[in-house]
């Protein structure tokens, strides 16, 4: 499994990139989880569903995943929302 943590101070390409670079070194076929977490305090959220993806079959879906997860991270940053960071999961995918 890989992980990767992104703060709400990143802007938007900055995370999107580094959840690509996430799938680029993951399984080709796997599954992405997202949980928020609260800034400053021990409180979560974990997203679903979580996503599954077929890294050398289809960029446009990951394209479509990764915009996805991004406005869903952003929205969890968003306004007056405590989520201050969050972490990304990618694990192969069971068949």
């Amino acid at each position: 499994m890989e992980e990767v943590y992104l703060s709400n101070e990143l802007i938007p390409s900055a995370r999107k990139r580094k959840i690509l670079e996430l799938i680029e070194h993951g399984p080709s076929t796997g599954e992405i989880s997202v949980t928020l977490h609260e800034a400053g305090g021990d409180e979560f959220k974990h997203i679903d569903p979580s996503w599954t993806y077929d890294y050398a079959t289809d960029p446009q879906q990951i394209e479509a995943v990764i915009e996805t997860i991004e406005r869903l991270i952003a929205n969890g940053f968003a306004g007056g929302h405590r989520y201050g960071t969050a972490t990304i999961k990618v694990s192969r995918r069971a068949r």
